[in-house]
Formats: C-alpha cells, sequence, structure tokens
C-alpha cells in the first residue's frame, strides 16, 4: 500500500542584477493584482454579490490591456493568476474564521508562485522561470518525487525557491513499539517521558542571542527617520537577525522531531493553541506571551506530523486539562498538588517529581489503545 504526500524543498537563488530586478517586479505585479482584486470583490460584496475566484480570474486579461496598467504583461500570466487564487484561499478563511483579508505591502512577503511552465535542473544547479530565464540556485540536496510548484519569495535581502514536489511513499510499519509522552513548555521547550527514562529539551543558547539582537535593532529603527538611507539599513540588519532566529530554532525543532519518530512508534502530545494562549492579558504578560510564541510548540506538532509518515510512527494529540495538577501513580487531581513551576507533589499518596515529567506520564497515559495498535 501507497500514499502519496507533498514535500516542500527550499534553495536559495543566485540571480544576477538584472534578474532581481525582474523578481522584484514580478512579485510587484502579484502583490497589485491581489489588492485590485480584494478592492473589486469587498467593493461587489457590499453591494450583495460574491465574485468567484474564476470571475476574478476572467477579469485579467481585461486589466493588463488597460492603458495604464500594460506593465502587468510582463509577469507570467500564471502568477497573476496564482495571485487571485491566493485570495479566494484568504476569502475562505473569511467566511470560516471570520477573519478579514489584508491588503499586501511592499518588501512584506514579496513572493510569486508558478504551478507549470518551470524547469528544474539539478545538475546544472539552474532553475529555468518563464520571461526570466536561467536562475542559479545553491543546491544543498537533491529533490525527491515530481515538481508539481515553485514558490519564489524574497527573505530580508536574499530570494528562495521552494519547490513543492508530490511523493509516492510505501506505508511502512514502524520498527518499534514504544509509547513516548511530551510536555511542551516555556521553561523546558519539551519534556519526554518513554515509560522509563525522561529528558528535557531546550533551545539552542544561541537563539536568546539572536532574539536579543533583534530587540537591539528594533530600537535603532524606531530611531530613525522614514523614508532615510539609515533607516533601510537598519531594517537589513533587522531581517537578517530574524532569519537567524528562525534558522536556530528550526534546527532544534528539525533535529528533536527526526528523534522522535526514529525511535518511537506513537508520539503523544498536547493538543494546545499557542495563537489562543498568547491572545489575552495586558502588559504584565507580554513577556510570556513572547516566550510561548518563541518556542514553537505549533512547528514541533508539524515536523513531526510529515516526518511520521515516512517512518510508520502515530501522532496522537490528547486532551491537555489537568496534565500537570494529576497524580500518575494514584489519579488525584487537585490544584495544590503543583506546589510551584516544578515541583509536584501529590496531597494524596505523596508522590513527588518534576511538574514537567509528570505532566509527560500523564500524556502518555492518555493514549488510547486503538492509537497504537498498528
Amino acid at each position: 500500500m501507497r500514499k502519496s504526500i507533498n514535500r516542500a524543498f527550499k534553495f536559495r537563488l543566485l540571480p544576477t542584477p538584472s534578474q532581481l530586478e525582474l523578481l522584484t517586479k514580478y512579485a510587484g505585479c502579484c502583490r497589485y493584482v491581489y489588492n485590485w482584486a480584494l478592492t473589486y470583490w469587498l467593493t461587489n460584496y457590499n453591494k450583495g454579490d460574491d465574485p468567484t475566484v474564476y470571475d476574478l480570474i476572467k477579469k485579467l486579461p481585461t486589466l493588463k490591456n488597460d492603458e495604464d496598467r500594460r506593465w502587468l504583461q510582463d509577469c507570467p500570466a500564471q502568477s497573476l493568476q496564482q495571485a487571485i487564487v491566493d485570495l479566494g484561499t484568504a476569502l475562505d478563511g473569511w467566511r470560516r474564521l471570520r477573519k478579514r483579508p489584508k491588503y499586501r505591502k511592499k518588501n512584506w512577503n514579496d513572493s510569486f508562485r508558478l504551478a507549470q511552465y518551470f524547469k528544474l535542473n539539478e545538475e546544472s544547479s539552474e532553475l529555468v522561470v518563464p520571461k526570466l530565464g536561467a536562475v542559479k540556485y545553491i543546491r544543498d540536496r537533491r529533490i525527491n518525487g515530481v515538481p508539481r510548484s515553485l514558490t519564489i519569495v524574497k527573505e530580508g535581502d536574499l530570494w528562495f525557491v521552494s519547490v513543492l514536489c508530490e511523493l509516492n511513499l510505501e506505508c511502512v510499519q514502524h520498527t518499534s513499539s514504544g509509547i513516548i509522552g511530551i510536555d511542551v513548555g516555556v521553561a523546558n521547550m519539551a519534556t519526554t517521558w518513554d515509560g522509563e527514562k525522561a529528558q528535557f529539551h531546550q533551545h539552542q543558547p544561541s537563539l536568546s542571542t539572536a532574539n536579543e539582537k533583534v530587540r537591539k535593532y528594533h530600537r535603532q529603527l524606531s530611531r530613525k527617520i522614514k523614508g532615510s538611507r539609515n533607516r533601510d539599513k537598519v531594517r537589513s540588519k533587522l531581517s537578517k537577525a530574524y532569519r537567524r532566529v528562525t534558522r536556530i530554532r528550526k534546527d532544534t525543532l528539525h533535529k528533536l522531531s527526526r528523534k522522535l519518530v526514529t525511535e518511537n512508534a506513537v508520539i503523544a502530545l498536547e493538543a494546545l493553541s499557542p495563537k489562543q494562549m498568547s491572545a489575552k492579558g495586558g502588559p504584565h504578560k507580554r513577556g510570556l506571551n513572547r516566550s510561548i510564541m518563541n518556542q514553537g510548540w505549533s512547528e514541533l506538532v508539524r515536523m513531526i506530523g510529515y516526518k511520521s509518515v515516512e517512518t510508520g510512527s502515530v501522532l496522537v494529540l490528547v486532551d491537555p486539562k489537568y496534565t500537570s495538577q494529576t497524580c500518575p501513580k494514584c489519579q488525584h487531581c487537585e490544584k495544590t498538588n503543583r506546589k510551584s513551576q516544578s515541583v509536584f507533589i501529590c496531597n494524596r499518596c505523596g508522590f513527588n517529581a518534576h511538574a514537567d515529567i509528570v505532566a509527560a506520564m500523564n500524556i502518555r497515559a492518555r493514549v488510547k489503545p486503538e492509537a497504537w495498535t498498528l
């Protein structure tokens, strides 16, 4: 039995000065079409109409033939269509979550996508894009599967390409039968319990140093005059600092998630929502909110989810209620069982352990038998 999954491979582009100018132009064209389509949709929606994505795409030829917008013809047509498809996805989210789409801004996630007529030459490390030509890229690994689309995105001063590939994997059974419970937190990024031993996992110490640089450049940016050259210099430094923070965090999460799916057949985590956990609270909770978002819990769940397909592991999300207040020995649940952030002493049986280990033990115990009957 085989299973088809999508996997993205990201590479850094090495465009020439002329290609760099065209990349910026293509991203600007897609941003303009997205904002135009959003304005058109809102205008008609307020009149009682609800144009579909296909209705908006049909109007692209008329828009491109307009005397003042002929510069849109320089951009690949499919990229403009994909910008409207992105708007359709945003509108679906608005209907489901009531979160209104926002207009795209210059130098903010500049990107465009191609769904066809591109070619990836791994031997010469070149990417052939319509109207752009062959662009060199840094090939640090080979891609697997069949390329279906590619997204070219600007991150700071650098350009990257993400190639979405379709993989046809054979469903395998995990070689191990181990079950592990994972408690995520702020003091300890992740605490694991596999029935015999517990381990604490932390982000690299360099992450705090990188975060301090981000705060430093934010302070400098606030003192610069808008539109000045010095402000642009600080903004470039800030984007590099953010990129380093992201890479340090993902490095830790990639290594931990790969270790977990390789050694365990069932991986149990709490079904948390970091976005909701950090949504409320005044200035006194600002530091805690920042620490919650800095851990990358959702990214860890996402990585374990797609990597588990390769190894045959099963990811189980359990109810997070009272995991750190319930005694794993006698099941007595009381708020005062947890004496402090790290100390757990059961008021009934006297069982004591680190509170994060207790939570990991309870998370592991909440895995239902049907989840690990592979």
